[in-house]
């Protein structure tokens, strides 16, 4: 066994001997019509039928080949995912003189194999056999590994046109894949004119700061950028020039894993007039890719592209390079080159004018690093699994956890209840189409969302502290939020889809203090049921901002409060039921400092007491109808405080103290107000420290018993009184100032006393 494998080392090494050899006196056929730089002239007569055989065999003067395969490919998703990949192969029917001997085995093989027996071309043959096997080696490892790398960036497709005659503008038609989020538009053209708009399908593209030259004025290069969601099915990019025509060459690369907040930097450009054009670009890490393209005078196209520190690509399919023919003449060709390469190298001898654009293309990063997605996977466990988390929806397991910098997304592929096994910060959490549950145990671990909490499925909130710096959207009508004793702060705003009989407010506190105006849509939550206990409306800002109702009336069973708390402000956090005149029911609302209600024509009931602590709160009744069960008291001095024509209705079932805002307000208080206690009992009310000043009406009755307004001396000064069925007015020594006054029963009683 020893032997023959000697034997067989000995052969190999003595045939690759004699062939090298071989190679050095191989004559070159077209020798006789060479010049001393390599270029042919042969005369007509010259051209014999087999020099025409060996020049334009199959009448292709290309002295490239195409050769296209598929090949598996990073994919953002768990399926594998095949690319067309080609590669150029030389055309052994077009003799291309060597530059010099070859100075390896390998060459010398490879080049007396291409003289012996063409046009088969043995080298590549050899080549595509090595790389069957090694792609097939990836292939078979990818479908372990390829989850790993998954949110690295994806070139999905690069369509190519070349747009001579000159033209107005340069098309490419395609279709994105799933996976796909970007658009890269590579243009080059020779006028040099710029392009005023870039298009893919209905999606505009913008052009990539610091991409755009015509260096020394012969050529002109671009590119442009679209990232988010791309139109599907057939499509058709249409780049357009400012004016005039051109000869062009676009190209548009489609992009999957790019990355949504900054999908592209370093834009830059170079230019000369130097053999082999060049441009200084480096990606930043591993995943990120760099893309360049080029503009060349001329019809001599670049032979080849290479990179520095690493491999760079051709993206333009049948060669390096597309080009027009004469009169002006020019090239276009684009490339990419991953991370850690530095520069992007076109091989071109020819010193001619020329332009690059280049930028860098950056990628979604992956769950567990800075900025990246984690996708929930399985079925439940605790948030700090790495079993449950994966860098694409419904991915393999990446054996990661969020950091705090990861936006989180729990779509349908989760099951079961996810519960924090600590105190948890993240940037998002995006719970569309999950219909398990977040349940933040019975340890009450705080959760923190530094950006939109968008909510589906069920949340169970128990008594943590949950703080959400962006909006929260709770997104279908099943969603359920179990409140619990929790308290929430929402630095954004608030939108509930949510009709579910299953909701609770529990005994939470909701506080949303936003930086400025917008809707907030409450539920409509079925059988009355209440969406919050206590609800505070605030401001993050000195300025006035507005809430507006939007869609839903608001109930809730504890307080209301409508505030701006914040340190020096000037202007009021306003809530304002808007023209749709939505209801508000709540057990209680305060206006403290800053807080403004504007009523409209809505029907308000404070199935509580009602009070206004601050000198500079106020309401705009306007129309709206009011009922108050508890009691008032109002410190306003608001020259803002407006009673409209609304009406309040006091039914206090026990009575209560009455503290009225009286001169402080430089008008009336209320327009109708009316005093009638739901008891079936005798109830009193009793104004305290500040006299009742009205416009309208003042109505003192009872249906079932008696209801007495006391003034404790104080006074009454307003338009019309009216002292109805069981209704006492017990004015002491009071001053009354009214329009008229009605007693409409025989068992109404005004009470003076003298003292």
């Amino acid at each position: 066994m020893k032997a023959r494998t000697a034997f067989l080392v000995a052969f190999v090494m003595l045939a690759t001997a004699a062939l090298v050899v071989v190679s050095q006196s191989m004559p070159d056929p077209l020798a006789e019509f060479r010049s001393p730089d390599g270029r042919l002239t042969i005369p007509g007569r010259a051209l014999t039928p087999e020099l025409q055989r060996l020049l334009f065999h199959g009448n292709d003067l290309q002295p490239f080949t195409n050769v296209t395969f598929l090949l598996p490919a990073r994919s953002s998703y768990p399926t594998e995912r095949l690319v067309a990949i080609s590669f150029t192969s030389p055309n052994l029917n077009v003799f291309v003189h060597p530059r010099q001997a070859p100075e390896t085995w390998g060459s010398a093989i490879n080049h007396v194999l291409r003289m012996w027996f063409p046009p088969i071309d043995w080298h590549e043959v050899a080549v595509g056999f090595r790389d069957s096997i090694r792609d097939g080696v990836g292939w078979f490892f990818d479908l372990f590994t390829m989850n790993a790398r998954a949110d690295a960036l994806t070139v999905d497709s690069t369509t190519v046109a070349l747009v001579d005659p000159a033209a107005a503008t340069c098309t490419t038609s395609q279709s994105a894949t799933a996976g796909d989020n970007a658009v890269l538009v590579m243009l080059s053209n020779r006028g040099p004119t710029a392009y005023t708009s870039v298009t893919y399908g209905a999606a505009s593209l913008s052009l990539i700061p610091g991409t755009a030259t015509s260096g020394t004025g012969i050529v002109r290069t671009e590119m442009w950028f679209f990232q988010g969601v791309i139109p599907s099915g057939a499509q058709t990019m249409t780049a357009t020039l400012v004016s005039g025509t051109a000869k062009q060459v676009c190209a548009t690369v489609l992009l999957g894993g790019v990355l949504a907040t900054t999908p592209t930097a370093g834009g830059t450009t170079a230019s000369g007039t130097t053999a082999n054009p060049s441009i200084s670009i480096s990606p930043a890490s591993a995943g990120e890719l760099a893309f360049a393209v080029l503009g060349i005078r001329g019809t001599t196209a670049p032979t080849a592209v290479t990179g520095t520190a690493a491999t760079a690509m051709s993206l333009y399919g049948i060669a390096p390079t597309q080009c027009a023919a004469a009169p002006t003449t020019f090239c276009g060709a684009g490339a990419d080159m991953p991370f850690p390469g530095t520069a992007i190298t076109w091989t071109d001898g020819n010193a001619t004018d020329w332009v690059i654009s280049a930028v860098r293309v950056l990628p979604t990063p992956n769950c567990g690093v800075a900025s990246g997605n984690c996708y929930r996977i399985g079925a439940g466990g605790t948030w700090a699994t790495g079993a449950n988390w994966s860098n694409t929806s419904g991915g393999a397991a990446c054996s990661c956890t969020p950091v705090a910098t990861n936006d989180v997304i729990f779509n349908a592929t989760p099951t079961g209840t996810t519960t924090l096994a600590a105190a948890t910060t993240i940037a998002s959490i995006d719970m569309t189409g999950f219909t398990g549950t977040l349940d933040t145990t019975a340890s009450n671990w705080a959760l923190t969302v530094n950006g939109p909490f968008a909510i589906q499925g069920t949340v169970q909130a128990r008594s943590s502290t949950i703080t959400v710096t962006g909006d929260v959207d709770v997104l279908t009508a099943g969603t359920i939020v179990n409140l619990g004793a929790s308290s929430w702060t929402v630095n954004g705003l608030w939108t509930n889809l949510s009709t579910s009989v299953s909701w609770a407010a529990g005994t939470s506190t909701v506080t949303i203090r936003d930086a400025g105006s917008g809707p907030l849509t409450f539920a409509a939550l079925a059988g009355g049921t209440n969406e919050f206990n206590n609800l505070t409306l605030d401001a993050s800002v000195t300025p006035s901002i507005t809430y507006t109702m939007a869609v839903n009336a608001l109930r809730m069973g504890g307080t209301l409060t409508i505030r701006n708390s914040t340190g020096g402000a000037t202007g009021p956090t306003v809530l304002t039921t808007s023209a749709s005149n939505l209801g508000i029911t709540a057990g209680a609302l305060t206006l403290s400092t800053f807080g403004s209600l504007t009523a409209n024509g809505s029907t308000v009931v404070v199935n509580g007491n009602l009070n206004v602590s601050a000198a500079n709160g106020y309401v705009v009744m306007g129309t709206s109808t009011w009922t108050v069960t508890g009691t008032w008291t109002n410190a306003s001095t608001s020259a803002s405080w407006t009673p409209g024509t609304g009406t309040v209705t006091f039914t206090s079932a026990i009575g209560g103290t009455m503290t009225f805002a009286g001169t402080n307000l430089p008008g009336n208080e209320f327009n109708n107000i009316s005093f009638t206690s739901s008891a079936a009992s005798a109830q009193t009310f009793t104004m305290g420290t500040r006299a009742l000043i009205w416009g309208g009406t003042l109505t003192i009755s009872d249906g079932s018993s008696t209801t007495a307004l006391a003034t404790a001396n104080l006074g009454l000064t307003g338009g019309a009184l009216v002292v109805g069925n069981g209704g006492i007015l017990t004015a002491n020594a009071s001053t009354v100032s009214v329009s008229s006054v009605a007693m409409t029963h025989a068992h109404e009683q005004l009470v003076h006393e003298h003292r």
